[in-house]
Order: structure tokens, then C-alpha cells, then sequence
């Protein structure tokens, strides 16, 4: 016999639903508490970013979301999973390794999808079916894409350029600057769009969600929501221009700027959802009962039931409880002191920097700089090194700088290598920069123990690999810059013969231990 309820009505909480819920939340205070730093950094990147702000709005609409299914998941009967708890030591041990390796947006994956295989393992996958969108949108609450930022620099530089162009106003692109006649502009990472981006994506997910049933006309609406915000992004910046230049540069500068971009914004989302207004499909109705139990009769939820769960508990915690005895059992690295070489074959120094970079390591245990000379030629040293690295102070994070952005203009970089003495093969970084008074060439690459890569995504697996065996790395970076003219090549030759001359005292310096 089954159970059938007015359109309107929702079934009372059962005793069987109370006792489930309840240890879902039990479970799930004990993950805060296990993981309350990775939650805690999540909300951080929402507090003091504007581009992940609405992290804080994600929560309140997921528990709407998943309110709005309470007559369904009423009539359903919550059956615990407990194999699905494998799940969970995995994404644990995911959490571990990223931890390990302090690439924190992994961890903050890792916890976050913790929480729908916590409703799997307590409340079963009938009920996770039903909650599958609400649970799959809390994912937005992780602060992810800043990576694009650099990408979407260059789309929307380009975009600018090629409309100015077809408008008749000569234009030359230079990195992400670029000139006309009445001035310079630069798409700096605020203008990058990313905000814009995220936003549509994530309005334009829910949209989609609410408006169709159709998985095609949401895959259609989400593809949209994504490409037409980039592409918005792109005029805006072609009106910012153009704005500026016919207004002698009164309008569209400043908070004039934020101001029109907003609003531009705000405009287009309208249009976007007006437009996917005209395919929305009707609601669906909401079913007596859920299609897939129909008719099914099952034995009531006791507390037997729940008793599997309690290897959850340890599956959950491993990492951090392998974190912590990892900590215990490390090797810790000796601090190591830079103090820069006396210059070799001709080189003069270390003297003091005339005009710096503007480089900045948060965090490092010990840096270093100063300039050498030889026949002319002038190039700078920079080193820094990481002993013991912690979320904030690490040789790789998006807070450090190569450069003071508001000085210097980056015209271009790649990836290289050079050829030592012994035909030896050097990685490197290579940037050129352009200020108000001169260009530079600056190589860069890294050290994790003995170990080069100029690469930071392989400084993090070195970490990751000397850690997981049980020592702790000592992670540098060494910056090279020299000045040119107009031919690049004379900062080549001159960084070239200073690393062929100086580059065993600067892996002495890296190695010493006071």
C-alpha cells in the first residue's frame, strides 16, 4: 500500500528522518571541526575578494534548493550506505596530498565534496539523486579560477585592439598595453572579466536549473552564460576605450571605470535572461512519490542501521590524522642564511640595487639582492628561500610578484633553456619588462633541494614527493635581470656570461648552512 498526499500537503518528519538527519549533522559538525582551517580559508578568499564574494550567498541558496524538495524526500526512506564511506577516504587522502603540497584550492575541493558523500553514506543515493543539483552547486562556494585571470587579460586586450582597428583609430599592442594617438591603456587583472565570468556562470547554472528540464537547453544556456560574458567583457573594454578617448579623458577613468563595468554587466545579464526566457519550458509537476520506489515496502530505520556508519568517523579523519604524524616523523631542513657571493671572472659586487624590481616573497625565510658589474654591463641578483612553508608564506602563491606592477609593463615571456658549460641544459623563465624609463630582461627559476625547474607547478610536486618520504624541502627562487635599449640580445649575452661565470657560488649560496 502506498502513500499518496494532497498536491499541497508535505508528509510530518518521520522518527526514521529525524534519527538520519541527526547523525548527518553530527557527522557533518565533525568534519567543520576536523577541517576547520580549510573551511575557514574558504570563507577568508570570500571576506577579502570581491571576485568570490558571493561564496557567502552560496550556502543559503543550496538549503533553499534542497528545501524546495522536502514533499519528495519525505516520502522517501532514508537507507544508509556505508560503502560509500571509501569515498570519503579517498577525498581525505586527496585532502592529504594537497596539504602536503599546500595547493590549497585541492583541499578546499576535497572538504567541500565531502559533504554530498556525507549525505550518501547517511541518507542513501535515492535521496542524493533528488538533492543532486543542490549538492553539485555547493561547489560554487569554493573560490576557483583565478588562473584564468591571465588568459582572459589577453582575450579581452585583443578584443579591444581588433575593435579599435575596424573603428579607424590606429592602435599597438605591446603585451597587454596597448597605444593610440591620445594615450595608453592596459587591461590590467582587474579588467581581466573574471568577476563578470564567475557571476554568469553561476546565475546562469541556477537559471538553467529553475528554467529547463531538457538537459540540452541547459547545456545550451550554461555554454552561453559562459562565452557571452567574455565577449561582453571584450566591448566593454572597446567602449571604455573609445569613451575615454572622445571625452578627452574625463569620462570612463577611475571609479568611472567600475562604475560603467557593473552597469554594463548588469545589462547584459538581463539580456541573457530574457533570452533564455523565450525557451523556458513549463514546470513539472511534483509526483505523489518519487518514480523509483513506487509501491516499494521497506523494514522501518533503527539504530542498527547507523551502526555501520561508525568507521566513518576514522575514514573521514585520516588525513588530517596522517598529516599530523607525518608532522611528527619529518626531517625538518636546516635554515639556510642567503648572503650573496663576491663576484667572480670580472664581475664586480654585490653592490646595491639602483632601480628594483619590486619583487616580492611573502614569507621567505631569508632573501637576498644586490647588482654586479662587468665592462659596462649591469645585472641584478635576487634569492629567496622557503625552510619551513606554511598557507601564506610558500615559494609558490599567487600573492608573490615578480615585479612591482605598478612600475613596470610585462611585454612578453616563455619558457627556455640555456646551455651551460658541459653542454648543460638550464631551465628558465623568461620575462621582459618596460618602464617609464627603461627595459629588462629578467630570467627566473627555481631550486627545491638540489632539483631546477622553472615551472611551479613541478616546485610543487618536488615538495609534495620529498615531503610524502619524510623530508622537509628547502624551496628557493633566483631572479637575474639585466637592462637593454632596443636589442634584446645584449641583456641575453650579459645574463648568459654572469650565469656561466657565477652560477656555482649561487648554488653554494643556496646550499650553505651558517
Amino acid at each position: 500500500m502506498t502513500q499518496t498526499l494532497p498536491a499541497s500537503a508535505t508528509p510530518p518528519l518521520s522518527a526514521e528522518w529525524r534519527l538520519a538527519l541527526g547523525t548527518l549533522a553530527a557527522l557533518l559538525a565533525v568534519l567543520g571541526l576536523t577541517f576547520w582551517h580549510t573551511f575557514a580559508s574558504i570563507v577568508a578568499i570570500w571576506i577579502r575578494s570581491e571576485t568570490f564574494a558571493h561564496g557567502f550567498l552560496i550556502v543559503p541558496m543550496v538549503v533553499y534548493l534542497a528545501w524546495s524538495k522536502r514533499r519528495v524526500l519525505m516520502m522517501l526512506q532514508p537507507r544508509p550506505t556505508p560503502l560509500a564511506a571509501l569515498v570519503l577516504l579517498l577525498l581525505s587522502i586527496i585532502w592529504l596530498v594537497a596539504h602536503v603540497g599546500d595547493v590549497i584550492g585541492v583541499q578546499q575541493f576535497a572538504v567541500v565534496a565531502m559533504i554530498p558523500v556525507l549525505v550518501w553514506v547517511v541518507l542513501g543515493i535515492q535521496v542524493v539523486r533528488i538533492l543532486a543539483f543542490p549538492l553539485g552547486f555547493l561547489f560554487f562556494a569554493v573560490p576557483f579560477g583565478d588562473f584564468l585571470v591571465p588568459v582572459l587579460q589577453d582575450v579581452t586586450a585583443h578584443f579591444a585592439v581588433k575593435g579599435l582597428q575596424l573603428s579607424g583609430i590606429p592602435v599597438y599592442l605591446e603585451g597587454r598595453f596597448f597605444y593610440i594617438p591620445s594615450g595608453s591603456f592596459e587591461v590590467a587583472q582587474g579588467c581581466s572579466g573574471i568577476r563578470y565570468l564567475i557571476a554568469s556562470v553561476v546565475l546562469g547554472v541556477l537559471y538553467a536549473y529553475l528554467m529547463y528540464h531538457t538537459l540540452w537547453r541547459r547545456l545550451a544556456f550554461i555554454i552561453l552564460a559562459t562565452v557571452v560574458p567574455i565577449i561582453a567583457n571584450g566591448i566593454r573594454a572597446y567602449g571604455i576605450v573609445m569613451l575615454a578617448d572622445l571625452s578627452d579623458y574625463k569620462l570612463a577613468v577611475g571609479v568611472d571605470h567600475l562604475i560603467y563595468g557593473w552597469l554594463f554587466f548588469g545589462v547584459v545579464m538581463l539580456l541573457l535572461f530574457w533570452l533564455g526566457s523565450l525557451f523556458r519550458e513549463p514546470v513539472e509537476a511534483v509526483p505523489d512519490e518519487p518514480p523509483f520506489i513506487a509501491g516499494e515496502q521497506r523494514r522501518p530505520l533503527s539504530l542498527k542501521d547507523l551502526l555501520p556508519l561508525m568507521p566513518v568517523l576514522l575514514l573521514m579523519t585520516s588525513g588530517p590524522l596522517i598529516s599530523a604524524w607525518l608532522d611528527k616523523t619529518m626531517v625538518t631542513a636546516p635554515s639556510v642564511n642567503l648572503r650573496l657571493p663576491a663576484g667572480v671572472a670580472g664581475w664586480e659586487g654585490p653592490f646595491p640595487v639602483q632601480q628594483p624590481l619590486g619583487t616580492t616573497y611573502y614569507g621567505a625565510y631569508s632573501q637576498a639582492m644586490g647588482e654586479y658589474r662587468r665592462d659596462g654591463y649591469t645585472v641584478q641578483l635576487f634569492a629567496a628561500n622557503y625552510t619551513r612553508q606554511q598557507q601564506g608564506a610558500e615559494l609558490i602563491n599567487t600573492k608573490n610578484s615578480l615585479y612591482d606592477f605598478m612600475t613596470w609593463r610585462r611585454a612578453s615571456e616563455r619558457q627556455t633553456d640555456i646551455t651551460l658549460a658541459g653542454d648543460q641544459q638550464w631551465p628558465l623563465h623568461a620575462t621582459q619588462l618596460i618602464s617609464s624609463t627603461n627595459s629588462q630582461l629578467v630570467w627566473q627559476w627555481y631550486m627545491v633541494n638540489d632539483r631546477v625547474t622553472a615551472q611551479p607547478m613541478m616546485v610543487k610536486l618536488y615538495e609534495l614527493q620529498m615531503r610524502l618520504s619524510g623530508v622537509s624541502p628547502i624551496s628557493s627562487t633566483v631572479i637575474l635581470a639585466a637592462d637593454y635599449d632596443v636589442d634584446v640580445s645584449n641583456a641575453q649575452e650579459s645574463l648568459h656570461e654572469f650565469m656561466a661565470a657565477m652560477l656555482p657560488a649561487i648554488k653554494n649560496m643556496l646550499d650553505a648552512v651558517p
